[in-house]
């Protein structure tokens, strides 16, 4: 009897400890204002980072709680323009600043605006020399937007947004809309 009565509570322990794997609610993304775009970008880092800053017409500060260590998809409302990566805070001190064009961008108003991916890397254990890199994974970042937000691609074209000429958007996207290749 008292072997069932601690399975039991181990069951009711583990339930209560489990967690549903629903997309994340993104209620303040409903409503665009008219010269406003969504700013899609993946995150991935080998160490602790405290806050992105990137300048633009709207500063975007992204917090140590929007970033976590390993991969992860900021998805943020900004007005139309052109934007850059100020600097890379990492948790302990250290910060990059960030001046190069490579990690520039613009927002276009009505769109999903994939930025990159931006690679963080710590080459040793504190942290003290990060490399930092924006690369095009359009893909990757179309996928998330299936999975996780179906409904603001449905109404919504995707670009990118980052430098250099991107030719899977165009693409992809009449062939969502039914299209044939």
């Amino acid at each position: 009897m008292l072997k069932r009565i601690w399975l039991a509570l181990a069951l009711a322990i583990v339930a209560g400890c489990a967690s549903s794997d629903s997309p994340p609610k993104a209620p303040a993304l409903q409503n665009l204002a008219p010269n406003e775009g969504y700013v899609l970008l993946s995150v991935s880092t080998n160490i602790g980072l405290a806050s992105i800053s990137v300048n633009g017409p709207k500063r975007l500060f992204f917090t140590k709680d929007d970033l976590k260590t390993n991969s992860t998809y900021l998805l943020v409302a900004a007005p139309a323009g052109d934007y850059s990566f100020a600097e890379v805070n990492f948790v302990g001190m250290y910060r990059r600043d960030m001046t190069d064009d490579e990690v520039a961008f613009s927002v276009e108003a009505g769109k999903i605006n994939y930025v990159g991916h931006l690679s963080i890397e710590s080459i040793y254990s504190d942290g003290s020399a990060g490399i930092v890199f924006l690369s095009n994974k359009g893909s990757e970042g179309f996928k998330f937007m299936q999975e996780k937000f179906p409904e603001l691609l449905k109404g919504h074209s995707m670009r990118y947004a980052g430098q250099g000429d991107d030719f899977f958007f165009p693409f992809i996207q009449p062939l969502v809309q039914g299209a044939k290749p």
